[in-house]
């Protein structure tokens, strides 16, 4: 047992070995300075036990929040991508429900499909995390006056997430789910709203009118502009318009409406 000066540095050394084990690789801090061996194992094997523990529980953490990613890329190719991701982004908090956080970012500059599977599969998670809030109902709507429509503004529900992707990483999680074969890898654009009912998450792909509409309300657009955009610019009709704002409603992407008096 160390002594209560060497304590603190030796959990320091242990925690950056496990954490970051290539600042310890140079002869000045050899594990066996450290860490006592045992009858069966050398200092450097019973310090890399607790490595390999600590990569197998970011790897059970992260799988959990990206499991089309894992099976995607493979249980080996996502050890890997595991290792060298904590490597960079370990964790910092008592709770490993936001370790992946960082996980899109650091796919970004690195692989389109896998940076968008991994944003899509992080949007749920967050939809499914967010905080309750109220719902506007279809009566709520029918309660504003008609001469105030152009002037509503909507809050959308915190569980809602919206997303543009160069793939249709939707469609890959729509591949896991029912064991089927995955998409071609190649560039789509998608647009997709991820959001939570009744205590599960659902996705629903948009076309890019729909999507439009949908993010400037969300963005705190008035109905009556926002509509009015999507038929000139969009060239969206109006009754495409009002049935993907019931459906919107139905699906309990808004928790209220003000009428804005701007």
């Amino acid at each position: 047992m160390p002594s209560d000066a060497k304590l603190v540095p030796t959990q320091h050394w242990l925690q950056d070995h496990i954490i970051r084990p290539t600042l310890h690789e140079t002869a000045a801090a050899r594990p066996d300075e450290w860490v006592k061996p045992s009858a069966t194992m050398t200092a450097r094997e019973r310090a890399g036990v607790y490595r390999g523990m600590y990569l197998l529980v970011m790897e059970e953490a992260l799988a959990s929040d990206y499991p089309v990613l894992k099976a995607y890329l493979g249980p080996e190719s996502f050890s890997a991508l595991v290792a060298e991701y904590v490597q960079v982004h370990p964790s910092r908090s008592y709770t490993l429900n936001r370790l992946g956080d960082r996980l899109p970012e650091f796919l970004r500059d690195r692989d389109p499909l896998r940076h968008s599977i991994a944003r899509f599969e992080l949007a749920v998670t967050e939809a499914f995390d967010a905080e309750s809030s109220a719902v506007l109902t279809a009566s709520d709507v029918m309660a504003i006056p008609p001469e105030d429509y152009a002037a509503v503004v909507l809050e959308a529900v915190p569980a809602l997430r919206l997303l543009e992707l160069d793939y249709p990483a939707h469609r890959f999680k729509a591949a896991y789910r029912d064991d089927a074969p995955y998409p071609p890898d190649e560039p789509e654009a998608a647009r997709v709203a991820v959001y939570r009912r009744d205590y599960q998450v659902f996705w629903d792909a948009l076309d890019p009118a729909a999507y439009s509409l949908l993010k400037t309300l969300v963005q705190g657009g008035a109905l009556g502009p926002a509509i009015e955009r999507a038929c000139l610019e969009d060239g969206a009709d109006e009754t495409r318009l009002f049935g993907w704002f019931q459906e919107w409603v139905s699906n309990g992407l808004f928790q209220s409406a003000r009428v804005s008096q701007d």
